[in-house]
């Protein structure tokens, strides 16, 4: 009887002993209870996602009936809606692909797909749960769909999400998202794949964030819905834009966790076989559009869960066939990965002292898709922050071990002053007990690492990287704040953009229009320089900018805007501005005679240009910065350097008056336009340089001497108006003394024919009594004595060749004719 106490003692102790171990041996992270007897429900609601919003969200998943009961039903191409507020039946029984919803308020103003605010307000105000008045009535909801792949035994959790609207880039009405747990033939956890604007990614169970033990973390994008394993963190969402690449961010932040409540779907076939089984599930059937049609796809509803091809049809296969998580993302943030075989040899850790060590900002990641180890820093350190990467050795090898494969440490580190990320390879050597590497990283890291072979403290070795290379990067990917603003405050902002960037050229257009009092240009050709700066000259600009640039490719994103912004942009602006200043001097050559008039013309295209570049830029800064964008661009591109496309071109202006004013025949004429055009690109140039440099924070020192320059050469221009208006009334009053002499001019009128101030005070004189007719002649009258003042200063100057044969005999007899019209009623009042 003894011996069999015994025997039975020792048996319940060994049991005791084998549960205990499997019992240590067991991951935490990895629930291991048995689920086979769960229901399909109880199966459904034990991993249904947990989820987690950006605190500016607006939009939660809810039923469907959220939409339905908002919506009417219409037919593509028809301006009439079938009927307003269909039920789930109508949806039934019109169910084809030619259908689709389209929230409705009950006018197109408010019920346009591109409304945001009448969709965002009407929803905060009704429909959110928690705050609405009807939000009772459409919970939180997932429809779940489970799906058992015959050839593996896996079973794939698809919990698809419906949100009213999407606020997100390409604003559509209903928004479907999904989340997929795919479980092993044991029905254990294998994966996660989550849905992200066109495609998804995929996390291993054990790298996913758990939730009350079960329920994967997920953390939803602000506004567009997509679904993503960390957050807070910033998504990169690039859009190329001909040969640029336009970035903006999908942000998650850490509001929830959100538990939805979970419906079970079933298949369609299953759904028509026996409709009565499913009485609230009848819009399954509806292969329509869930949202307003678009002019483009993206801005159009998406269709519903049954009809998004493999996703639902191979659940499995597609959730598999998504891209691994951390190789998708973080790109760009502090990282270490270890090789499948080095993750063997080496425990990888990474510290950061300023940054807290908790989840999510620093995430270890023990067993990636790729077999290797990961350790991923979710946020930018300070400059002044090191990094440590550390390896520590697991265990001494077996010596009958053969270790083959190479032992690889990467290393991503952004060096963000620059724009760019340096990716470090380095080969480990085989690890001993007690073995530990160490790399430093920082600003001015000379990227070694350090190894020590014993783990007495000492490096014995530096290991220097097996490969390095720098990788051009965006790290200033902007926000597109106007998707955030109402409709009141973006009319607000672009007419402010719009006021500021009109008003400031045309002063300036006015002030250099009076300066050239004496001998004004023609009307139609100021306009017509101006418009040719405003818009032909600019879009070519950007076209032959755009052209040049792809061959150019090769140097990489960073190296090619730099090369494009301080090169080929001064070469080509200031090519297309002086073309309009050579047409003018080649073409209407007689209202093209000195300095005055070449800074004039250069002067209008440079304001015409600013113009628009400044409307461009003032209107792009607010949508993606809002006021503090637009303020920042109305300080440096209006007011700062304002002045400077007139400035350059006012130069090659310049350089055209100098040719106007050599003798014709000589050679050195042409050097003028030349030497101007130089001159312009030159400090174009240098300016463009400077500013990049100084917003680089390579040379700050730059941007001062680039404004002190731009505004140096502005006051020059200004005295050099001042200076040439003088010596044009100069050469009037010289002149004209002459045909006093001849009797073309009566010695009364002399005195304020050669004075601008005493011609303003006349002609006001004039309209002031309401003598306009006498007006009209006055201002004919000392035109026609300027034009014959400068014609005989250029004969005294170039020669009898320099203007058309008898056009100064009939400039004086015009004198005379506007003289006798003008003596042939009431004397000028002054004379």
């Amino acid at each position: 009887m003894r011996g069999r106490l015994v025997l039975i003692g020792f048996l319940v102790a060994g049991l005791l002993g084998v549960i205990a171990g499997r019992a240590v041996a067991a991951p935490p992270s990895v629930p291991q209870a048995q689920t086979t007897s769960l229901s399909p429900l109880a199966l459904a609601e034990r991993y249904a996602p947990a989820l987690f919003f950006h605190e500016d969200e607006v939009f939660l998943p809810q039923c469907v009936a959220v939409m339905i009961d908002h919506a009417r039903l219409r037919v593509k191409g028809a301006e009439q809606g079938i009927t307003n507020r269909p039920s789930e039946d109508a949806l039934f029984q019109n169910y084809g692909a030619e259908y689709f919803l389209d929230l409705w308020y009950g006018a197109e103003g408010n019920s346009g797909y591109l409304n945001y605010t009448a969709h965002r307000d009407f929803y905060d105000l009704f429909l959110r749960p928690g705050s609405g008045r009807q939000s009772s009535a459409y919970p939180v909801t997932a429809y779940a769909h489970l799906t058992t792949d015959e050839a593996s035994g896996r079973t794939a959790l698809q919990y698809w999400l419906f949100y009213y609207y999407n606020d997100s880039y390409n604003k559509h009405e209903g928004d479907w998202e999904m989340v997929t747990v795919v479980l092993d033939a044991a029905q254990q956890p294998e994966f996660v794949t989550v849905t992200a604007h066109h495609g998804g990614t995929r996390r291993l169970w054990e790298n996913v964030h758990v939730v009350q033990d079960t329920h994967p973390a997920v953390y939803v994008a602000r506004g567009s819905h997509a679904n993503y394993f960390v957050g807070p963190e910033l998504y990169p969402i690039t859009f190329q834009f001909f040969t640029r690449r336009v970035s903006a961010y999908d942000r998650t932040g850490s509001e929830g966790p959100v538990i939805p409540q979970v419906v079970l779907i079933p298949s369609r076939q299953e759904l028509l076989a026996n409709p009565d089984a499913y009485p609230e599930l009848h819009w399954l059937r509806f292969e329509g559009n869930w949202g307003e049609q678009a002019f483009q796809a993206d801005f159009g509803g998406p269709v519903g869960p049954a009809d998004k091809g493999e996703q639902w049809e191979k659940p499995v296969q597609w959730a598999e066939e998504q891209p691994w998580d951390e190789e998708e993302w973080y790109r760009t943030r502090p990282r270490a990965d270890l090789s499948p075989a080095a993750a063997t040899a080496y425990d990888l850790e990474m510290e950061c002292p300023t940054v807290g060590g908790g989840w999510p900002e620093v995430e270890r990641l023990a067993r990636t898709g790729g077999g290797g180890e990961a350790a991923i820093l979710h946020v930018y350190p300070p400059a002044d922050s090191p990094i440590t990467v550390r390896l520590r050795a697991v265990a001494v090898p077996p010596l009958e071990m053969e270790n083959t494969a190479p032992l690889i440490l990467n290393v991503a580190w952004p060096d963000i002053a620059r724009g760019r990320v340096g990716r470090f390879s380095y080969e480990l050597p085989a690890w001993s007990a007690g073995a530990q590497a160490t790399l430093l990283l920082h600003g001015g890291s000379d990227l070694v690492l350090a190894f020590d072979a014993d783990g007495d403290g000492t490096s014995e070795q530096a290991i220097q990287p097996a490969s390095a290379r720098w990788e051009d990067e965006n790290f200033r990917a902007q926000d597109v704040v106007v998707l955030t603003l109402t409709a009141a405050q973006v009319v607000s902002g672009v007419s402010r953009a719009l006021i500021l960037a009109l008003i400031p050229p045309v002063i300036y257009l006015l002030v250099v229009w009076w300066a050239d009092r004496y001998e004004r240009e023609p009307f139609a050709l100021i306009l017509a320089t101006f418009v040719w700066g405003a818009l032909p000259a600019l879009l070519l600009a950007a076209g032959l900018r755009l052209s040049f640039e792809v061959p150019l490719q090769v140097l990489g994103r960073h190296r090619l805007e730099v090369v494009s912004g301080t090169l080929l942009a001064p070469l080509v602006e200031e090519l297309l501005k002086a073309a309009a200043v050579a047409l003018i001097y080649w073409r209407w050559r007689d209202e093209f005679d000195n300095v005055l008039d070449g800074i004039v013309y250069g002067s209008m295209v440079g304001f015409g240009f600013a113009m628009t570049a400044n409307l461009l830029t003032y209107v792009g800064n607010f949508l993606f910065d809002g006021y503090a964008g637009l303020n920042r661009a109305i300080f440096l591109q209006g007011l700062v350097f304002g002045l400077n496309q007139a400035l350059y071109s006012a130069l090659v202006g310049a350089g055209f008056g100098m040719a106007r004013m050599v003798r014709k025949g000589r050679r050195s004429r042409w050097l003028w336009p030349l030497g101007g055009l130089l001159i312009a690109v030159t400090a174009h140039t240098l300016q463009n340089t400077a500013t990049h440099l100084a917003v680089a924070d390579v040379t700050p020192w730059l941007f001062r001497v680039a404004v002190v320059s731009s505004w140096a050469g502005v006051l020059v221009v200004v005295a050099v108006l001042i200076g040439v208006g003088d010596r044009e009334r100069r050469i009037v009053a010289r002149q004209m003394q002459d045909e006093v002499a001849r009797g073309t001019l009566p010695a009364g009128r002399y005195e304020w024919v050669g004075s601008y101030l005493g011609r303003v005070r006349i002609q006001w004189r004039m309209v002031l009594r309401g003598q306009f007719r006498r007006w009209w002649v006055l201002r004919r009258f000392t035109r026609a004595c300027t034009e014959l003042a400068f014609r005989k200063e250029r004969v005294a100057r170039l020669g009898p060749e320099s203007v058309p044969s008898g056009l100064i005999d009939r400039l004086r007899e015009q004198v005379i004719e506007f003289r006798a019209r003008l003596e042939s009623g009431d004397e000028v009042p002054g004379t």
